[in-house]
This record gives C-alpha cells, structure tokens and sequence, in this order.
C-alpha cells in the first residue's frame, strides 16, 4: 500500500511519495531507535536511507555511511540530497579502516608500511621472496599427495608428487586471508586452506596413504600462517600488507574508529549491504556498539536473498547478526519494488519461497514488465552439457543487458550478440582475458614463462588436464578459480573462439547491447535483460556430487543428451568406483569425511547459493526479462531439487 508522507517529516522528503514500510522506518529513525531492515530488490533502500540522513541533517546529527565498495558509495552520495550530503560521511568499510589506522598511534607505523608498499616502493617489493624462505624453513619435509588423474588412470600404482614451496606459500597466504575475513582473534585450523580435498596425502613418496600426513599439513599451515601474519604486522618488513590486512588489524583493535575519526556521539552509522560483510568488518560495528553507555544508533540494510559472495570473500550474511545483537531495534521491510512491474515479481518470488526467504516482493502497479519465454530450439538446446542456448538472442534488442555466469561466457555471448548485427560491451577483464591466452599456450609448449603468477606450478600439458578434471568433480584451489572456466573454453573450443569474443567488444558509449556478470550486475538494472545462463559454466553450477539426480530429472523431463553428454554423465557416475574402488555413496563420505549431516549441509549450501544468484538475476529487468524455455523449465527443477535437498529427501 502507497500513502502520501506526513507533516512531520522536513520539507525536502514532504515532496516524496513513501510506502508505509518507509514511513515506518524514517519514524523509527526519528525516535533514534536502532534498525535492520530486509529490503528487496528495487524496493528503495537507498532512497529511504537518504531520508533517514536527511532527518538527522536535521536534527543537527551527523551520519557515517559504510558501503560494500567504492562504485556503492559514488552511487549513494549522487543519490542523497544536498541536506543529507551536508550531514554524511560516505566511505567504504576499508576506507573507514585505512583511516583509523592513521589516526590511532599504535597503528600508524603500519599505516606508513601500507603507504610505502603501496606507493613508490610498489615495484621494488620482491614478490613474495621472503615468504618462500620462510616455508622452506618451516617445511623441511615434503608433503605427498596422488592427483586424482593419476588415480584414475594408474590406481593402486599411481605415483605421489609433491608440493613445492612456492605452491605451500599459495596455501599458506591463504589462510591467513581466511583468518583476515573472520572475526577469530587467532589463526586456527578451520581456517586453513585445505588443498583439493579429493588427493590422498602420503608420508612418503613410496609408502602407502596417510592420514596423519594430511593432519600435520594442517598444523604446518597454521604454524606457518601465524608467522606469516607476524611478518605482515612488522612495520619494517617488505612483506606485503594489503587492504584485507589493515581491516583484519582494526577488527582486532579495541578503538572506537568513528571517536578516532572525531564523529559526534550520537552519530547515526548506517551499514550498507549488510548480507555481504565479512565477518571482521561485522565486528567492527559490534564492537563500537556494545560499549558502555553508547549513544550511536545503527541503521543495518540488506537483502539476505542477495548473500552471492561467499564462495568469493568469505561474506556472512550479518542481518540476523544485528537482529540478535542489537538493543531497542526496529526490524523492518522493503518489499514493494519499483523497478518492475507485477507481471515479474512471480519469477523472484519463485525463487523467494525455495530459500524461505523472510520478504515477497510486490511489484509496481505503474511498470508495465512481461517474461518472454523463448521456444526451445530442439537444434540448438539439446545439448544438456553444451553451452548456453543462443536461441533467446532472438528476442535481444538495442540498449538490453545480457547475464551470463561467467567472463568465459561473456566472450561467447559476445560473439553470438556480435553475429546478430550488434555492438557489443563488456565488463570482462580484456587484459586479463588475453594473459590468460598467452599463459595457456606457454604452459602446452612447456613454456616457464606465465603473465600470470597464480599459474607458476602448472607446468605443462598434463597438469592443466590434471586441474581441469578436478574442477569437473567440484573442487579446485580457490587461487585457480578464475582461470578455470577460460581453459575450458581453450581446450573445448579453440583460440579463436575467445579472441574473436575478446575483439569484438567496445566501448560502452559505443555498444548496442552490455554483457556482464550476475556478480557484477548486482545493483543495477536495465529495461531489458537476456538471461544467457545455459547449462555448462552457468546456473546451477553445481558439483559432481549433484550430477547424477540432476541428470536424472532432467532426463525425466524430456530433453535429448548427445553421446558426449552420456559419457560424461557415466564418468561422473562411475567416478567413486574408479577413484576409491567403492561406491558412490562412500566416494561422497570420504568428500565429506563420512559425516551424512555434514553432506547434506553441504548440498544445501551449494543450492541455496545458487538460487540467490537466480534470484539478482531475475530482478534487473524494469519492463522486459527474457529467458530460453529450457532455461525456465530448469529453474522449476532446481527450487524442487533445493527443496528436497533441505529437508534430507536427496539421492545420491
């Protein structure tokens, strides 16, 4: 229901037409309550914390605005009013740290540190030098490990190798990154970086599997992680100290950043994008918070459906934090979106119900918005392992968006955009994308030398099919996570493929049709959206443990599988018999270390994840989405398939 805003509200924001979910929540930053807010989609946080900010302007109280990242805050401070900017300090939550580095004595040689590697010494820091000597001091043993290729081929007899140095600093730097997006006072051993979960660590090269090998790999990683961090903390070394650091050093420090940085006492802190926040950065505010006699107040807005970062930064959804933690707080809704019309929201709404979500979204009466569902293309939609069907591309026009999953779909996207007789732009990573080519055939010609220093430890031919075949069964090393899907897209497709995507991308200005992200997409919104989220790299992704019911759904429904579609689908099937010697359901407990709750846990974590990068997807479009009937017919299987997941009713 929409009402007119009332007398007491100050004259800019009397010119505003309010829902009442938004009246309720400027009347209860009015009375200086505390507030978390879920707010949907298109539903107006911003603007209802532009009116918060414009009543404290008011009432002569200042506002410190916190956002996930730095295009957020330049979009808030163009959005708020010149009331309102007069009244806000809007940073990101690293600013805000780097900040109160430099103001805090204790940390202001590590502020100089920061300044020093990051400034005119960029160059000269040698690269990681100093952590290389420090593993090889610390790790005097090597660590064995049998890839799974070679136990697929060789079995009992495939041979162990062994991580070099340089690939332990890998693991070691990114413990301690874990360690930096939590809210744990020490390093322990659930932050460690567990190396493909699926090897088998080994003693020795010639002695049989050990457990215990890996047990010590752990405490090693967190040995080592805790002189790695103490190196990193030393003003004087050349170490690098980087953003994710200086935050993890102010989360840890007992200083009240906003009294560091001279803000009044009764200054209203508002935390933007409160369901991606890290732990640490969480812990901030808490902090400040929970001391005596406070007289902050908080104002905490997010979407919990909108939680997409996880798997990327370690983000914990803080909303039901704050709900807990928070005196005299104010829980309140946005769900009534402006961006679409009600012909839409049953599509998010859909996905809504399978997370058992705490809001629905009501779309606007006054937005006229349809779902075009594309026939399917029995020519070019049979293919369940294939690509993304190009058959909604039909339905593009000047001035949409295109949502893919990937940077390796985005090229492909382009390409069929670009033979539609569109200019195409892109937010994919040009630079990167053509290192990562030159890398490629670097390491098939057995070429050491690498753009990208990720890649040092694939040598050649038969690793990158050794990473490649692990990514297909579910796990990888996080640091490989970005080259994957690229590789993919070399070996499967050639070259040209991805050049030709690469080339015919243009400026924005420039460009017909803009191709990006579901990541990157976050946040933003066109007339018209094509979901270009086909079945191979795309959603769901999910892994090898999920395959076989999907395949048998999807099978059920009545779509064709080419012969490399079955023979992929037996090698999946067949993967715990050729790995372990045993079933699939063994092959799945030895993953999970036999813990049958931990599995389903973890099935549920995969789907939930899933369904919220569905869920941004469906809510870019203003009038029309657009989306390929396999596709759609897919997104009913899924919220079925999460369903059953939760509840314990899955078969593996």
């Amino acid at each position: 229901m929409m009402t007119t805003s009332v007398a007491h509200l100050p004259a800019h924001i009397d010119t505003y037409t309010l829902t009442d979910e938004q009246l309720a929540i400027v009347d209860a930053a009015r009375a200086r309550k505390n507030i978390v807010v879920q707010a949907g989609a298109g539903t107006g946080k911003t603007t209802t914390m532009g009116f918060i900010a414009e009543v404290c302007a008011r009432e002569g109280r200042r506002v410190y605005y916190t956002a996930y990242n730095k295009s957020i805050a330049e979009d808030v401070k163009a959005s708020f009013s010149p009331c309102a900017n007069s009244a806000a300090t809007i940073s990101t939550v690293h600013a805000l740290c780097l900040r109160t580095m430099a103001g805090v004595a204790e940390l202001q040689l590590l502020y100089a540190k920061f300044r020093r590697l990051n400034g005119e010494d960029k160059d000269k820091v040698p690269r990681n030098a100093e952590i290389v000597q420090l593993m090889r001091d610390q790790a005097p043993q090597r660590f064995y490990y049998r890839s799974l290729r070679n136990r697929k081929q060789f079995g009992a007899r495939a041979e162990y190798s062994y991580f070099t140095p340089r690939r332990l600093v890998g693991f070691a730097l990114e413990t301690v990154h874990n360690y930096c997006n939590s809210d744990d006072d020490e390093i322990m051993e659930h932050h460690v970086a567990i190396p493909r979960p699926l090897d088998v660590f080994a003693a020795s090269a010639t002695f049989d599997e050990d457990v215990a090998a890996q047990q010590t790999f752990v405490r090693l990683m967190v040995r080592t992680a805790d002189t790695l961090w103490a190196m990193i903390c030393d003003p004087y070394s050349n170490v690098k100290f980087d953003h994710d650091h200086y935050l993890k050093v102010v989360s840890n420090h007992y200083c009240d950043p906003f009294a560091v940085l001279g803000m009044p006492y009764d200054t209203c802190i508002m935390f933007d994008e409160a369901q991606d926040a890290r732990p640490a950065m969480t812990r901030i505010i808490r902090r400040v918070m929970a001391q005596p006699f406070t007289q902050y107040t908080v104002v905490v807005v997010g979407d919990s459906s909108q939680a997409i970062y996880g798997s990327f930064t370690g983000a914990v959804d803080a909303l039901p934090v704050f709900e807990d933690v928070l005196d005299n707080c104010y829980l309140g809704t946005l769900t009534y979106t402006r961006r679409f019309g009600a012909a839409l929201e049953r599509y998010p709404n859909d996905v809504l119900d399978a997370l058992e979500a705490p809001i629905r979204l009501r779309g606007s009466a006054d937005v006229q918005s349809r779902c075009t569902i594309v026939p399917r293309d029995q020519d070019r939609s049979s293919n369940l392992l294939g690509g993304p069907d190009p058959v909604v591309f039909d339905a593009l026009v000047s001035g949409a968006a295109v949502l893919v999953r990937t940077n390796a779909q985005a090229l492909s996207a382009a390409v069929a955009a670009t033979e539609r007789g569109f200019r195409v732009a892109s937010t994919v990573d040009v630079r990167f994308i053509r290192s990562v080519v030159d890398d490629y055939f670097a390491i098939l010609a057995g070429d050491w030398q690498r753009k990208n220093p990720a890649l040092y430890d694939i040598k050649d031919k038969d690793d990158l099919v050794d990473l490649m075949e692990s990514a297909d069964e579910g796990f990888v090393d996080p640091q490989y996570r970005e080259f994957i899907p690229l590789f993919r897209m070399l070996w499967f497709d050639g070259s040209d493929t991805v050049l030709n995507g690469v080339n015919c991308l243009m400026g924005k200005n420039q460009a017909d049709v803009f191709i990006t992200t579901v990541h990157k997409a976050k946040g933003q919104q066109w007339d018209t959206v094509v979901l270009y989220m086909g079945i191979r790299h795309a959603f769901p992704s999910v892994s090898a443990l999920t395959l076989p019911a999907f395949v048998k759904e999807m099978l059920d429904s009545g779509l064709a599988l080419t012969e490399e579609a079955e023979e992929a689908i037996a090698q999946r099937n067949a993967c715990g018999e050729a790995v372990f010697g045993a079933t699939w359901q063994q092959y799945v407990d030895t993953v999970t270390q036999g813990a049958p709750d931990t599995r389903v846990l973890r099935l549920h974590d995969i789907a939930r994840e899933e369904l919220m990068v569905l869920y941004v997807a469906l809510t870019r479009a203003r009038t029309n989405l657009v989306i390929a009937q396999t596709f759609y017919e897919r997104m009913g299987w899924f919220a079925q398939w999460h369903d059953d997941v939760r509840h314990g009713e899955i078969t593996l």
